[in-house]
């Protein structure tokens, strides 16, 4: 289990740089005002992701027991 999560951590760090890479010239063109909302919806995403991806990879107790 530890590789997909290694996995899946260089590839939010790969999509994160991509992204700082394509709206980096934004930045100058927009300002920080026009950016926010960009930085809010991806760290949205990203919790939201986080929590999905840990609730099927590492089901509490009593899911478990009710699997079997």
């Amino acid at each position: 289990m530890i590789h997909r999560a290694i996995t899946v951590v260089v590839l939010l760090v790969i999509c994160v740089l991509l992204l700082a890479f394509a709206v980096g010239g934004e930045v100058r063109s927009l300002g920080w005002a026009g950016i926010w909302p960009l930085f809010v919806l991806v760290a949205v995403a990203a919790v939201v992701g986080v929590i999905i991806s840990w609730r099927r990879y590492f089901p509490s107790a009593r899911r478990r027991q009710r699997q079997q």
